[in-house]
């Protein structure tokens, strides 16, 4: 079957009336089980207020669109005014005779039968991208989501899903918590094959809840703007794939239900965008363990929901950068008077260690770097505060902290193996000052360097250990 208009022009499905009708074109004849079914334009609803259904069936044949399903490309996104109500493709290979991207628009997509499955397929000879911006889906039997081929040297192309309600909230997980939630997307879907998988978008408003998601096989991406808020609940892990986020204002969230909350990617990358602040939310512990690499803007500890003396964090990046642009907790209060600092942060990589702001916690600060080439390095321009309200800064192995503003190391140390320390802090006009009264003895070696320092500094009142060396530079003209 073919629905060939002319060029420029598009398919309605149903009138411009006020009652919701459905649409079904099944092309099931033919001696493999399957006929075919064209599309040659774009396919939209005949209504932008009562949105008409399409049902689509062509057994093993072929459902091949040239345009979009229920939008019209549009800058900057799509048109989506005339999107189609619920579309069931209850079977067929359902392909793409364009190189442009596979859009659909719908309030809900079935993607084939408890007894046949249905394919979305844009293999071929260009990258293909799938997006789906549909308020729900259900995929049966083994329907398949095939964005491109892979072969060499055509890359996978993106599968990407998000509501068609831009405020609606989501969860992602393997199975729905039964309610509070506007979407549900199933994250434990089989037979989704594509260079990455993304859930939201930047225009999406509505809050996203990623919900004890295990083992993921591919590459996750997860979006929102505005005030939208991304919330990872319990556990995240993956098969050595990447975790990659950016959210609205209200930022991104580790919960964890009152006890520990980790995501564990393998050998794979975790990335926040410095826009969206990270907050340790009803935790004890909060744990990364990303061996690609680790980057995060501002870290904040919401205290006042966890557990007393609670939301400590440890990132692990094994040989890896570790990369945090903002401050790590904060030295106020909730308005109730609790504190948001937060409880022990620990640091574990040989590779590189960039901090672009300061240090607020209770307990211990820890950094094991285990290769002694390698830096903890400072990059904020203003005054950066190291400070452990009861706890210590503990290095373990050689550690060079490189810092070319003004520094108060409102801590004290500790370490269960020879530390020597390094401060670099050259710049005139910025001060380098240690806590009041403080014993800076190290237990095992008392060897504390401050070099290339300028004439700023304060020691405070300080005892240091006897074999402190000061390298004073000369102050900046």
């Amino acid at each position: 079957m073919y629905l060939q208009p002319k060029a420029g022009s598009k398919i309605y499905i149903g009138q411009n009336t006020s009652t919701v009708s459905t649409v079904q074109i099944k092309s099931n004849a033919g001696t493999s089980g399957g006929g075919a079914i064209y599309f040659n334009a774009p396919v939209l609803s005949g209504s932008a207020v009562n949105h008409h259904n399409l049902t689509l069936a062509a057994g093993t044949g072929r459902i091949q669109f040239s345009q979009y399903l229920g939008a019209l490309p549009g800058t900057p996104s799509y048109d989506t005014s005339n999107h189609l109500g619920t579309i069931v493709i209850e079977s067929g290979m359902v392909t793409k005779a364009t190189s442009s991207d596979f859009f659909i628009a719908a309030e809900n997509l079935t993607l084939g039968t408890a007894a046949s499955p249905a394919v979305i397929d844009t293999a071929g000879d260009t990258v293909k991208h799938i997006t789906f911006r549909v308020n729900g889906l259900v995929k049966h039997n083994t329907s398949n989501i095939k964005a491109g081929d892979g072969i060499i040297p055509r890359p996978w192309g993106r599968f990407k899903i998000y509501p068609l309600t831009p405020g609606h909230t989501i969860e992602y997980a393997p199975v729905t918590s039964g309610g509070g939630y506007d979407v549900y997307y199933s994250s434990a879907w089989d037979g989704v094959l594509a260079e990455s998988f993304t859930v939201g978008d930047l225009a999406h408003t509505g809050d996203i809840t990623i919900n004890n998601v295990n083992n993921t096989a591919f590459e996750l991406i997860v979006q929102n703007g505005n005030t939208g808020t991304i919330i990872i609940k319990n556990n995240y892990s993956s098969q050595n794939k990447p975790l990659t986020m950016q959210s609205g204002s209200g930022g991104i969230v580790l919960q964890g239900n009152g006890s520990n909350a980790s995501v564990n990617l393998g050998t794979a990358a975790f990335s926040v965008a410095s826009s969206s602040k990270f907050t340790l939310q009803h935790l004890s512990t909060g744990t990364i363990t990303a061996l690609g690499g680790i980057t995060l803007g501002v870290i904040t500890a919401d205290t006042q929901s966890s557990p007393a003396g609670a939301t400590n964090f440890t990132l692990n990046a094994g040989t890896a950068p570790i990369t945090i642009t903002g401050d790590i907790g904060a030295n106020s209060n909730h308005g109730s008077g609790i504190s948001t600092r937060l409880g022990a942060f620990t640091v574990a990589s040989s590779g590189q260690i960039t901090l672009g702001g300061s240090m607020y916690t209770r307990d211990n600060i820890t950094f094991t770097v285990s290769n002694a080439n390698r830096n903890l390095l400072l990059t904020s321009a203003g005054q950066t505060e190291i400070s452990s309200s009861s706890g210590y800064l503990i290095f373990t192995g050689n550690a060079t902290l490189t810092h070319s503003g003004g520094l108060y190391l409102n801590t004290l140390f500790n370490g269960a193996s020879p530390v020597e320390l390094t401060l670099n802090a050259a710049a005139a006009n910025k001060t380098v000052m240690l806590r009041s009264g403080g014993s800076y003895a190290l237990p095992n070696a008392d060897r504390l360097i401050f070099a290339g320092l300028s004439q700023n500094f304060n020691a405070n009142g300080a005892t240091l250990p006897a074999r402190t060396r000061l390298a004073l530079a000369a102050a900046a003209v």
